[in-house]
């Protein structure tokens, strides 16, 4: 249920539209495991906060082997991770009981939440509402009738409604749902979208502030490749338009979520296809932000290529512009330098403007090899992230222990007490220092194909120091026919249309041309 690469969909978000400015980091940032129930695999896809407590969207295994079932629960606690309570929620006699996705929304004084019930013939939904103090108001299981696939993605508040979505296969199709239920959980309305011959992978929905909502999903069409679909929906949830692009070969599902921006713009949260520079030694399918106009037309990208995987979990809008992404990476796998290290936390913090303003790789070594985030908000300290943790056993081998919660803080600058670094091996108290793989001083430019017909691509390395970037093509006269500000390692130009020839690329970071490269244009 909680596999790195298949389920990429979670987020949340606490506003402080008006105080981030003014806001100042002062707590001891910490990292901590959790166990939900002791001895099990837990998990956290959910944090939100209110004032002092946080409230944690759980999942554990709770059932022993070798049926190994599952259940969802909510956990409250303070900053530091000390529990005022916990609840458990199983669905016994039926032995699954899954979150699945990023169900909990907080209105108040009461917390709504939702998971699937998995039965031999069919699904259920399992509505529940607690009170911030731990108490069940109620709750209520909702059936429908499927054929092969369901899938619990999210659900929210919005307006008076809870409202759930996710994916679903009926004897009529494929497609992404709305259900509908006031804050009794009475059923209002049910809405499907999509191709019907479309398989659907991820779904998120979020209010516009425009009016009305942004859907988003992930659409698999015949099996030929995956796309991205944006539609607008009115306020009774109606299709006003739909946009569908970024088509994938693979079918890799990360996390896809929509932001909007200030200038009525949008930044898509997806993946990229690189399939194309395989001879650099790069993770085909990395995470991607796409910035979007307003009609949905690509302005730039930001995308995270590298030797080891990555990926975007979830994104939260951030209250100083842009977004904040979690998720995980491989980093110490890849590169050895953990004994018995697997998946390691990774977080960034985009702005706006498409500047990558930091970006952690984060490990916890003290009594864990590697974990993951995925999920976060933020307060009037700093970023509450949460995630999963993988516990040493007392023998000291890896792997023989399940995970914990893992409940990781930050400071308003992304910084692990004090600690600023890109890489960040947390022992303790303190951190430890990793270094990266060795860059040349000056880092080299890489331009392909060259010669080229219409497309140039240019990658920069990964860990060179962030920089103003900016291109010139010029032709053989001195003429100035393109410039280019440059956001991610790897950028894409369009040079078609020009006059066949030889042209020169000049690179230039900080104000400096630092490197130029000629560029033939055939026919």
């Amino acid at each position: 249920m909680i596999g790195f690469i298949l389920n990429w969909q979670r987020l949340a978000f606490v506003g402080l539209i008006c105080l981030y400015p003014m806001l100042k980091g002062h707590a001891q940032e910490l990292s901590r495991n959790i166990p939900v129930i002791i001895g099990n695999t837990d998990f956290a896809l959910q944090v939100e906060a209110k004032k002092d407590t946080l409230f944690l969207l759980t999942g554990s295994f709770c059932h022993p082997l070798p049926v190994n079932g599952e259940c969802m629960g909510v956990m409250a606690m303070d900053r530091l991770g000390n529990p005022f309570w916990n609840q458990i929620i199983d669905s016994s006699p039926y032995l699954w009981l899954s979150p699945n996705g990023r169900t909990m929304d907080l209105r108040g004084d009461s917390l709504f939440l939702a998971g699937m019930i998995w039965k031999d013939s069919l699904y259920e939904v399992r509505m529940l509402c607690y009170s911030t103090d731990g108490d069940s108001l109620g709750h209520r299981d909702f059936s429908f009738s499927y054929t092969k696939q369901f899938f619990l993605r999210g659900a929210g508040l919005y307006g008076d409604e809870y409202i759930l979505f996710g994916e679903i296969e009926t004897t009529e199709g494929k497609f992404a749902f709305l259900w509908r239920f006031d804050l009794a959980f009475n059923l209002i309305a049910q809405h499907q979208y999509g191709d019907p011959d479309g398989v659907k992978n991820v779904v998120n929905l979020v209010s516009s502030k425009q009016g009305g909502y942004l859907l988003v999903y992930e659409e698999d069409l015949k099996g030929v490749f995956d796309q991205a679909v944006i539609s607008r929906l009115d306020a009774d949830f109606q299709v006003v338009d739909s946009f569908i692009g970024f088509p994938q070969e693979e079918r890799f599902a990360p996390g896809l979520n929509i932001t909007e921006t200030t200038d009525n713009g949008y930044l898509l949260t997806w993946k990229k296809d690189v399939t194309y520079i395989y001879l650099h030694d790069t993770f085909p399918y990395p995470p991607a932000i796409y910035k979007l106009d307003s009609t949905f037309q690509l302005e730039w990208e930001v995308y995270f290529a590298s030797k080891e995987v990555k990926g975007i979990i979830s994104t939260f809008p951030h209250p100083g512009g842009g977004l904040v992404g979690v998720g995980g990476s491989d980093y110490w796998y890849h590169y050895d330098f953990i004994q018995g290290a697997s998946w390691n936390g990774w977080c960034f913090r985009l702005a706006e403007d498409g500047n990558v303003l930091w970006e952690r790789a984060i490990i916890d070594t003290t009594n864990a090899y590697g974990g993951r985030i995925w999920d976060g908000t933020l307060d009037e300290q700093g970023f509450i992230l949460v995630g999963d943790l993988f516990t040493w056993n007392p023998t000291g081998e890896p792997f023989l222990n399940d995970p914990d919660v893992w409940l990781l803080t930050l400071d308003l600058d992304g910084c692990w007490n004090g600690d600023c670094d890109e890489y960040i091996v947390i022992d303790g108290d303190t951190t430890t220092a990793i270094y990266p793989p060795v860059v040349d001083e000056v880092p080299t430019l890489h331009v392909f194909p060259n010669p080229t017909r219409a497309i140039v691509t240019l990658e920069w390395p990964e860990h060179a120091p962030p920089a103003e970037r900016l291109v010139h093509i010029v032709d053989l006269t001195g003429n100035l026919v393109l410039e280019q500000t440059l956001h991610a390692p790897r950028s894409i130009l369009s040079i078609q249309g020009y006059p066949p020839g030889t042209y020169f690329l000049q690179h230039i970071v900080d104000g400096t041309i630092i490197e130029v490269r000629s560029i033939i244009l055939q026919p």
